[in-house]
């Protein structure tokens, strides 16, 4: 998991060359004014613009993907994302290829990332995530880019 400022999201477009060219993507086409939904970009990446309110913590599960990275670009509003390490979770929802996701039970001593307008955290295979989560017990609205690449 890396957890970064939007500007200091280059410094990790080494990573592969699949990751370079989404950083690259994200950071030439994020603006504020993008519709909800999901945007084809290529056979290796494609993002999803999100719009929704938070929810209570319990209202959520972990997650984890196999085939792709997730970029998660903060626009506007805040959340809590919960993360922890894969292989400390219990499957609650066994892998559904089609949608490259499997969901965790809940943890018990998470790390809390507090994500706020351009911040952005990347999520690989090992990295259990809860994102979508209420701050201080009130829901608000996020709108955030996340963009999926392809390992």
């Amino acid at each position: 998991m890396i957890f970064a400022a939007k500007k200091g999201l280059e410094r990790y477009k080494g990573i592969s060359a699949n990751m370079s060219a989404a950083i690259d993507y994200l950071l030439k086409n994020t603006r504020e004014d993008l519709p909800p939904g999901k945007v084809e970009i290529d056979d290796n990446m494609y993002m999803m613009i999100q719009h929704y309110d938070t929810r209570a913590w319990d209202k959520g599960k972990f997650e984890a993907h196999d085939k792709y990275v997730d970029i998660q670009l903060y626009l506007s509003g805040e959340e809590f994302v919960y993360v922890e390490d894969r292989s400390k979770l219990n499957v609650s929802e066994p892998y559904d290829e089609e949608h490259d996701v499997v969901k965790f039970h809940d943890a018990a001593a998470p790390l809390r990332l507090r994500m706020t307008p351009d911040t952005a955290a990347i999520f690989f295979p090992e990295d259990g995530h809860k994102p979508n989560c209420m701050i201080d017990n009130r829901p608000e609205s996020v709108k955030k880019i996340v963009m999926k690449v392809k390992l």
